[in-house]
């Protein structure tokens, strides 16, 4: 198979934030979140197949450092475009833009992360769950575009959740055009997982007086939307007449416990308790739909479908749901769709936690839908909770949430099918708040079984208690029992009086109705006030108001902007009856604060007004960046909050080879003062041309250009991995900083170019072919558009044809064509702008027996002038290159005036020997990343390597400057990964990869493990690390049947075991914080016929420890052990020889409790440790050397070897087949 490099096709852009998670109670955690118990040990690699069909690779390195490869999709193109905030990586392919910039896209597709976090990675979903809405006639309709499966029907919001399989399919048939989709679909959602989010507490807030009248919630349906219920709880025991499980696999039982306390909230009987603790309807109707599972997470469409039952199935009066996104909502997702769909359908009245994140506009979803009632939490005084989720709504500024109850300390039901003792437990959240108000509507229902869910939501604000706290934390107030039953007048429970952008001349009064309704037999007199709020913000029609008998009357306010200080203004309408408060509607306004107009043009390298994306990031806070969109007039206006701000783009312009050449430029400007309107160009005009040249002919084999821009607690950081589709690369000049750090640099993989076509300056080797490896010749043949038809009569066979590309013909179908004409090498020519990137290849992704390559027009114009005169090409391929330059071009303080050409010296660079060991003949892969502090995040992706092989790599060094290397090899693969590694300017050194002896080493480039957080201690103990220093050896034990790669971990403590997983890892939960002896082994096996060495390996760690400080995690003393053999490439020592071997010992990197390490043993077996014999060693603190004398009859060499220390500790370690012997 000859690919050379792997093709990218198109750029992957990394720039310096969205997140979507859970509802629990409020709480912090500074040490890591260890995994939990029922978890495989966690990867320091995922893989995430976008709905795109790209797939981005994120490589977790331990203290913020990672690696992305972006690997695109066959037949993608553009660029593809990474944001990197609050340690979550989003990668956005220009192909999607469009769609995100329309709305019709959901970016959660495109957060990497939170993909993984959902579980959504490769190898643990075979599909991307997604909601997609239709539009028009098709919400009839509703097909579903291929490579996907329906999953259910969601009639609330016209749509449908479906499976999309990974890969590309399901976006080429959903796509139909620029921003557009076919088969009427509307807009694509991710499905995302949502999560779950008392005797005192009804003291709080009235319910006894409620109950002393009667009003038990009797005859009223309320639907719990949650974890399901413990049926066998006394309190909830008879209590719930339906139920119904929208998770797949799992019953309604609660096996999470949320779903058994809020429930038992709005409607247990108390009976575990005499009656004390019971809810707060406890005559209620319950219909309980489970929608999150017993780990306390479903997916949007199941709790849509949950909503849709409780509404319309089970006719729920109300519907109460201590769930939502820890993302803030704007109310137009569709869990918000259909809140406000069902509520207007069928009068059901939802009752809806606002959240746990705990600050400004940051309400979830559902809670953010018009509809909802959304609830917020106070403490047993009143006071706001910490942890409530505040408004205004996100997008709009709407007055959110809309009423508050108590949510701390919550005492209710605890399942009995979860661990705990007692029928009841504390629980704190806007969980607990909303099924407090979910009951409360129930016994407003009972009293008015007329009302519908607006005229419940509207009493309830109306009625409740006023507090001394912003609407937009707490909404109305707190619930209040006795003032919402028995009440006569009801009133409007919100009026949203606007918001006011800044300069706020042009901004008009916003007036909204107020309505109060009268349900007494007798008109009621009311006196109108406004209480609270800066004077002169709200202004009313009417001071005094007649409400008539079983009537309404209506009066309006007006809010003034100009009256408003900055920021968030509320307030309430009070309406008295005899001197007495009987109604009230809180109102609210946001007055935006100070903003200036920046107009940013963009020009291109003639000086022409061109279209751009922008990355802009305000430096004078530590805010998100955002992108923003220039359009093709070149010009686009921000409003923007003063200070100092970093805009730049990457944009596509003339390249420097001709009218056909692409490059792509960067521009930047890394400090604009925005404090009064400012006009700024980026010019391409002032763009140079940035080359490598380091003495020889090379190719461009991988290109990343970065950017860095720290300032007032502000940072970002972007980078352009360059494509093949670009043929020179370009940065124009920026000023100095004043403020800050800025740093620019250029990070270049060159190699010896894989195909040299002689008088042409540059033939791209195309994938899905076979490069003609060595030096040829070959006549040419001009096959026109490189149809069937256009080699008819042409005697091509075993030449070299030149065709031009057109739309009428795909690559593959071109290569085809040639191929079946029995062509040796196809040449592709187009006049698009750019290198041609695309697969030529077969749909089974195998390579065609003949090579393919793509040229410019003026090589496609020389290759056509020696076919015309009859004459041959000479040409030669290199299929893997014999050496390499891994070098990197750094500039502080901004892109300098002068020469963008880098020529790196002797001085500059370390050579390395770098040897790829294997047993047989094999493809693998390898890539070494540069990372920086400043660049945390190394881009690049693996090249093909033909194993055994040797290469010279030439490496740049400098101050700050590591390298992560990333080495795979096998029929199936092992990984070896490095630590971050330095290297000296002007050295000279041998590396070697996959080198026996392969045993496990508890390497840096772990990314976590051999570690304790308080009571918690977790271990990662990969198998097959080689002789290298630092390398640390993965395999994937998981699939072992298919690939013959198996591992066992174990820990015990003083003796005893207590994990065992078919893993690399293992855990201790809870531990004993006195010391104890603590053993980690593992045991590891190969497919000796797929691998041959190191079949079998044994390793036992030995160490004491206690507890450590919870606030972080704790390395702990393991002892690594390795071992240093002089192996030819295959593995291998020679029989009937004397062999040096060496042993080391050393602590794992920055382990405490520390000692010092002697005592190494070491034993050889020729038998596969049948038999063992003793070699002796001489040496002095942990480096040991012996020999071995190697019978010629020997097939391999085992090795078993010791060392211990002066703390307790010791590791030993079996090796079997370690070592080849020819």
């Amino acid at each position: 198979m000859t690919r050379g490099p792997a093709v990218r096709r198109g750029a992957a852009l990394l720039s310096a934030g969205i997140a979507f998670a859970l509802l629990p109670g409020g709480g912090a955690q500074a040490a890591p979140a260890p995994a939990p118990k029922s978890a495989k040990a966690p990867a320091a690699a995922h893989t995430v197949t976008l709905v795109t069909g790209d797939k981005v690779t994120v490589t977790e390195l331990g203290g913020g450092k990672r690696t992305v490869t972006v690997d695109r999709a066959r037949g993608a193109t553009g660029a593809v475009r990474t944001q990197v905030s609050h340690g979550d990586v989003h990668v956005v392919p220009d192909e999607a833009r469009p769609y995100l910039a329309a709305g019709t896209l959901d970016a959660r597709l495109f957060d990497v992360s939170e993909l993984i976090r959902q579980g959504l990675a490769d190898g643990t979903a075979d599909a991307t769950p997604l909601i997609v809405t239709y539009g028009g006639k098709a919400r009839g309709a509703r097909a579903v575009p291929k490579g996907a499966a329906r999953t259910r029907t969601l009639d609330s919001i016209g749509g449908a959740a479906v499976d999309a399989r990974k890969g590309r399919t399901f976006w080429e048939a959903a796509t139909a055009g620029r921003g557009s989709y076919a088969d009427g679909v509307a807009k694509v959602w991710l499905d995302g997982r949502v999560k779950a989010d008392m005797a005192a507490s009804n003291e709080q807030i009235g319910t006894p007086k409620a109950w002393e009248s009667g009003l038990t919630g009797k005859g009223v349906k309320v639907a719990v939307l949650d974890t399901g219920y413990d049926a066998s709880h006394p309190d909830l025991a008879s209590r719930v007449s339906a139920s119904k499980s929208f998770i797949e696999g799992e019953e309604v039982a609660d096996r999470n416990g949320h779903g058994t306390h809020v429930t038992s909230i709005v409607g247990g009987s108390g009976a575990a308790s005499d009656g004390k603790e019971k809810g707060v309807a406890p005559d209620a109707d319950l219909a309980v739909g489970k929608v999150l599972s017993n780990e306390g997470s479903g997916s949007e469409s199941q709790i849509i479908a949950g909503m849709e039952w409780a509404a319309k199935d089970v006719k729920a009066k109300v519907v109460s749901m201590s769930l939502g996104s820890q993302e803030a909502g704007d109310g137009t997702d569709p869990m918000a769709a259909a809140v406000n769909s069902l509520s207007q359908e069928t009068g059901a009245l939802f009752v809806i936690a606002a959240g746990n994140v705990g600050a400004p506009t940051s309400i979830g979803s559902p809670g953010a839908a018009d509809a909802a009632l959304t609830v917020g939490a106070v403490d047993a005084a009143d006071q706001a909770a910490y942890f409530t989720s505040q408004g205004p709504r996100l997008g709009d500024n709407a007055l959110k949430p809309d009423v508050s109850a108590p949510g701390v300390d919550i005492l209710a039901a605890r399942s009995s099918l979860v661990p705990g003792d007692g029928a009841y437990t504390e629980m704190s959240g806007t969980s607990m708040a909303t099924p407090h108000v979910a009951g409360v509507a129930a016994l407003l229902a009972q009293e008015h079984p007329d009302w519908t869910g607006a005229q419940l939501k509207d009493a309830l604000m109306s009625t409740s208690k006023e507090l001394d706290a912003s609407a937009y934390a707490l909404g109305a107030g707190r619930v209040s029992v006795p003032d919402a039953v028995g009440t006569q007048v009801t009133a409007t429970g919100s009026a949203d009086l606007g918001y006011y952008k800044w300069p706020y001349e042009e901004n008009k009064p916003v007036t909204k109705t107020v309505t109060y309704t009268n349900s007494s037999d007798a008109a009621v007199q009311l006196s109108l006030a406004v209480q609270g709020g800066a004077e002169g913000v709200a202004t009313l029609a009417d001071t005094s108001l007649t409400v008539p008998a079983h009537g309404t009357a209506a009066t309006t306010v007006t809010g003034d902007g100009a009256e408003a200080p900055v920021g968030n203004t509320s307030g309430q309408i009070v309406a008295t009856a005899d001197g007495k408060t009987v109604a009230h509607t809180v109102f609210g306004l946001v007055k935006e604060e100070e903003r200036y107009t920046l107009t940013v043009h963009v020009k291109d390298r003639s000086g022409a007004p061109t279209a751009a994306y922008l990355g802009v990031q305000q430096l004078t806070a530590d805010t998100d960046p955002f992108p923003a969109t220039v359009g093709d007039s070149g010009t686009l206006q921000l409003r923007l909050k003063p200070g100092s701000y970093y805009l730049e783009s990457f944009l596509d312009v003339r390249g420097s080879h001709g009218k056909d050449s692409l490059g792509l430029g960067y521009l930047a400007d890394p400090e604009v003062e925005l404090d009064r309107d400012r006009d700024i160009t980026l010019d391409g005009r002032r763009l140079k041309e940035i080359t490598a040249d380091v003495g020889r002919t090379t190719e461009t084999r991988q290109l990343v250009m970065e950017a860095d821009r720290k300032a007032g607690g502000a940072a970002y950081q972007s980078a352009v991995q360059v494509p093949l589709t670009y043929d020179s690369v370009f940065a124009a000049p920026t000023p100095e900083v004043t403020d800050g750090s800025f740093e620019y640099r250029t990070v270049w993989r060159l190699g010896k170019p894989l195909l040299q076509v002689d008088g042409v300056r540059e033939a791209t080797v195309g994938a899905g072919g076979t490069l003609i490896e060595g030096r040829s010749r070959l006549r040419v043949v001009d096959a026109g558009n490189g149809a069937p038809a256009d080699y008819s009569g042409k005697d091509v066979r075993g030449k070299a044809v030149l065709v031009r590309r057109g739309d009428a013909l795909a690559p593959a179908e071109l290569a085809q064509a040639a191929q079946d004409a029995g062509v040796a090498a196809l040449f592709v020519t187009d006049d698009e702008a750019g290198r041609l990137s695309a697969w030529f290849g077969p749909e089974d992704g195998t390579d065609r027996p003949l090579q393919i390559a793509t040229v410019d027009a003026a090589g496609g114009a020389a290759l056509a002038a020696l076919a015309k005169a009859g004459r041959t090409l000479s040409m030669t391929g290199t299929r893997y290159t014999p050496w390499v330059y891994d070098v990197t071009d750094e500039h502080k303080g901004g892109v300098p005036r002068g020469d963008l050409a880098y020529e790196p010296g002797r001085r500059d660079l370390a050579v390395l020997d770098t040897k790829f060991h294997a047993v047989k003949p094999q493809d693998g892969g390898e890539f070494r990343y540069s990372i920086t502090d400043t660049f945390p995040v190394g881009l690049g992706f693996l090249e093909q390597v033909a194993y055994p092989a040797e290469r010279t790599d030439y490496v740049s060094t400098g101050a700050g400057q590591t390298w992560h290397e990333s080495v795979q090899t096998g029929p199936t693969d092992l990984e070896q990964r490095s630590g971050l590694v330095t290297y000296k300017g002007g050295t000279h050194k041998e590396l070697d990869w996959f080198k026996p002896v392969w045993h496990p080493w508890l390497g840096s480039g772990l990314g976590w493990g051999q570690q304790r957080s308080g009571s918690t201690l977790q271990f990662n103990t990969p198998g097959w690390g080689d002789s290298g220093p630092d390398h640390t050896g993965f395999g994937d034990a998981y699939n072992s049947e298919t690939n013959g790669i198996d591992q066992y971990t174990s820990v015990s403590v003083d003796g005893v075991q207590v994990d065992h997983a078919k893993s690399s890892g293992a855990y201790v939960w809870d531990a004993d914080p006195a010391e104890h002896t603590y053993t980690v082994a593992t045991d590891t096996t190969l497919d000796p016929a797929r691998w041959e060495l190191s079949t079998k390996g044994h390793a036992e760690w030995t160490f004491k420890s206690a507890a450590t400080p919870e606030d972080r995690w704790t390395y702990l003393p393991l002892i690594n052990l390795g071992f240093d053999v002089d192996t030819d490439l295959a593995g291998d020592v020679r029989g009937g020889s004397r062999v040096p071997i060496g042993l080391y010992a050393q602590y794992v990197k920055d382990a405490s409790g520390t000692g010092t390490i002697g005592g190494g043993t070491l034993e050889v077996s020729y038998d596969d440790g049948a038999t063992w014999k003793p070699v002796h060693l001489d040496g002095h603190g942990a480096s040991w050397k012996g020999g071995l004398s190697v019978p010629r009859s020997a097939a391999y060499l085992s090795l078993r070897a010791t060392a211990k220390d002066d703390k307790g500790g010791s590791v030993t370690q079996e090796i079997i087949r370690a070592v080849g012997v020819k």
